[in-house]
């Protein structure tokens, strides 16, 4: 019965945030994994969410640790935990708030991850090819160039809809975080590719309705069903075309393509203000991190290309 309650609670938690902050499916998500996660702790130490203390809450962030969870990991968990007991105290169901006093875990100051002009090159041109036929091959393309031209984030690519393509466009409608809409310009490189994709796409969109299949709503179909196409299936596949383009796995994925944009627009002297909008940041201090990558850059070319530096 107390899970049964338990999971009520994480329930009602979530349906008030998908009411009244409009927070996106995948913040859903991790909130709902975070809470059952902490439930199942919960429930191993003879506890629940209605007799939970900070003393709780503090053993299992330490445990955490001793499973060698990242700050951030850490920080994210604290942080869902931290607004389901201020709901269960806002709601009336519980009198205190546990989680009050406890301070999230110091993120570590790293680097976003991104891409040198050479290397997002050859992954380009890998996209070109790697496919079974020329549909896979002008949808890949169309992925990759759309990602490092626009600066989305891999769930804004996957849920595009068709209509904000349509009459060759030179701005695409982002829906971003929160619901929130931003314009992102198109390069012509990536209006090509789409053209091209859009092409193969409506071929074989064509072929299914005449089989009694409805016609799909979304820039990138899946191959299956009606839906669209996955977030782990872009995943993979910039992964696989890093690998056939020599470029470490370890260090690409769709986010690190968006990571590219902004310091890619940043070391040819676009404006910081610009590149948050693009990006859809909505503190600018969260763009302002690029500004460090270029200034590491801008130190190891220093360190490695000048003549006295060589000579040390």
């Amino acid at each position: 019965m107390k899970n049964l309650i338990g999971d009520e609670l994480i329930n009602n938690f979530l349906e008030m945030l998908r009411a009244e902050r409009s927070i996106s499916i995948n913040t859903i998500l991790a909130y709902s994994r975070d809470l059952l996660a902490f439930q199942k702790y919960l429930k191993k130490t003879g506890s629940d969410f209605m007799r939970a203390q900070t003393d709780d809450i503090t053993k299992y962030l330490n445990y955490l640790v001793k499973m060698k969870a990242a700050n951030s990991t850490r920080a994210r968990k604290l942080s869902a935990i931290k607004q389901f007991f201020i709901f269960l105290h806002d709601e009336g169901i519980r009198s205190d708030i546990p989680s009050q006093k406890l301070k999230n875990p110091k993120k570590a100051n790293t680097l976003p991850k991104n891409l040198s002009e050479e290397e997002i090159a050859k992954i380009i041109e890998a996209s070109k090819s790697h496919g079974r036929n020329e549909y896979e091959n002008a949808r890949n393309l169309c992925i990759v160039e759309l990602l490092y031209a626009s600066g989305m984030r891999v769930t804004e690519l996957v849920s595009l809809s068709l209509n904000i393509v349509r009459g060759d466009p030179d701005f695409l409608m982002i829906q971003g975080k929160g619901s929130k809409e931003r314009l992102v310009p198109l390069s012509q490189k990536a209006k090509y590719s789409l053209t091209k994709w859009l092409k193969e796409r409506n071929q074989k969109e064509a072929k299914k309705q005449k089989k009694g299949s409805p016609p799909s709503p979304y820039l990138f179909p899946s191959p299956k069903g009606k839906g669209h196409l996955t977030r782990v299936t872009v995943f993979k596949l910039i992964k696989d075309l890093a690998r056939i383009a020599n470029v470490p796995a370890e260090k690409v994925s769709p986010h690190t393509l968006r990571h590219t944009f902004a310091t890619h627009l940043l070391s040819h002297g676009a404006d910081l203000k610009v590149i948050q909008d693009l990006l859809g940041h909505e503190d600018i201090g969260t763009t302002e991190i690029y500004t460090h990558v270029v200034d590491e850059h801008l130190k190891n070319t220093v360190l490695t290309k000048h003549p006295l530096s060589k000579q040390a």
